[in-house]
């Protein structure tokens, strides 16, 4: 299953690793708000050059807590996570950091 939209960082720090083939694997956990007060934890995996990338442009703290991410999933799973509630778990296929929206004139 294919997913594209926008999620946003949460405050945990990326996790760096690699996969079962050697590649460079992250994991950032980010949140879909789906409404004023609900939020659905994702948990989305990348792996190779593009995730890399990504890491040594944005450094080991990541682009900050609340950035919007634009992203393009595949193979997204919802696991039970105890007290917590479920978590969707997806393999990233594309991402960027998603622009800021302009301030009209005035705000």
């Amino acid at each position: 299953m294919q997913h594209t939209g926008l999620l946003f960082l949460g405050k945990t720090r990326p996790q760096v690793g690699a996969a079962s083939n050697g590649t460079f694997q992250l994991q950032l956990l980010a949140f879909d708000r789906i409404a004023a007060h609900q939020v659905e934890p994702w948990r989305l995996l990348w792996t190779g050059p593009a995730a890399q990338h990504f890491y040594e442009t944005h450094g080991a703290d990541g682009p900050g807590a609340g950035t919007a991410l634009r992203v393009h999933c595949s193979n997204a799973r919802a696991y039970q996570g105890g007290r917590a509630g479920a978590e969707i778990v997806a393999h990233i296929v594309a991402c960027d950091i998603a622009p800021k929206r302009l301030q009209s004139a005035g705000a």
